[in-house]
């Protein structure tokens, strides 16, 4: 890459004692890190094009580290882009000079309760490891994207993720309960001191980090519901006359409160290249913890799908 110049090289020292030596310049590095899962990106590295890359990878252990880090961009005036599982889809980490600030190593589970149905969590664990270990305790957050093997807390709610189970457990941004991060400028945005869903005092600015990917700051830790695994479960496939017959069905179920955990409707052309069934088709699950519970909801639906 050539020689950089006096302030580059000052900054890029700093940044190594900043993260006690965990940075990176060499040329596969900052090739892998020149990219996302964003289609015309990946066209691009196929057809040969050169990406933007960044000057350097960095990987923080702490909150602290990368406060250090948004400060020194600061004072050296270079860009910054955080970084997680590197699974988002549209471009968001790949930025010319700048410093990837990628939080995988700041993974820990930090805390767990039974009795308020919660987890906190740094925001580079994975979203699988996260799930394995809530598992473990008899819960789930039931948040499962497609990018569920390589996803990581900090880029979920930065990209404002959803799930297959959404419909029942809500997106990403129904499952936060706070959030801990650091401004553009280095400062500290902290959580509450005490875990409470809600709290009237004032209009809630963490909530503009949910979905910014990555613009408004590095988002460090979260606080996340939730919820006793299901026990019991029911999948069924409907075919309907038409996609707007089996939209019709999902709308009242919906409406009934009747919510399945998965509801989703393929029309012709979708069923024919997934399933190989050119029909209108309505997938739906509904899982509960009590079976009375279970049983209700698919007598609303048996009854809905009826009419249609």
């Amino acid at each position: 890459m050539g020689e950089k110049p006096v302030p580059l090289r000052d900054f890029l020292k700093n940044v190594e004692e900043a993260v006690n030596g965990r940075v990176a310049t060499d040329a596969d590095t900052l090739r892998l890190y020149s990219r996302d899962y964003w289609p015309l990106a990946l066209l691009k590295e196929v057809r040969g094009e050169e990406l933007p890359k960044p000057l350097a990878v960095a990987w923080p252990e702490s909150v602290e580290e990368v406060i250090q880090l948004v400060k020194l961009c600061n004072e050296y005036k270079v860009p910054f882009a955080p970084y997680a599982g590197g699974s988002g889809v549209i471009g968001g980490t790949m930025c010319e000079g700048c410093l990837v600030i990628d939080v995988k190593r700041m993974n820990r589970v930090l805390h767990f309760s039974e009795e308020d149905a919660l987890v906190v969590a740094e925001s580079g664990v994975l979203l699988r490891k996260l799930e394995e270990f809530l598992n473990e305790k008899g819960f789930t957050l039931r948040h499962i994207p497609q990018s569920y093997p390589e996803a990581a807390l900090g880029g979920l709610i930065a990209t404002m993720s959803t799930g297959q189970f959404s419909t029942k457990y809500g997106g990403i941004e129904e499952l936060l309960l706070d959030l801990e991060a650091v401004a553009p400028d280095g400062g500290l945005i902290p959580m509450r001191k005490n875990l409470v869903p809600r709290a009237a005092t004032g209009p809630d600015l963490k909530r503009l980090l949910v979905g910014s990917e990555g613009q408004l700051g590095v988002i460090t830790k979260a606080a996340l519901k939730a919820f006793p695994l299901p026990s019991h479960s029911w999948n069924r496939a409907y075919a309907f006359p038409s996609f707007e017959a089996g939209l019709k069905a999902m709308r009242e179920i919906m409406l009934a409160w009747a919510t399945p955990a998965v509801a989703r409707l393929y029309d012709k052309d979708d069923s024919a290249a997934r399933f190989h069934d050119a029909r209108d088709l309505l997938l739906l699950v509904v899982e509960e913890s009590e079976e009375e519970l279970l049983k209700a909801k698919v007598s609303v639906v048996e009854r809905v799908v009826a009419k249609h």
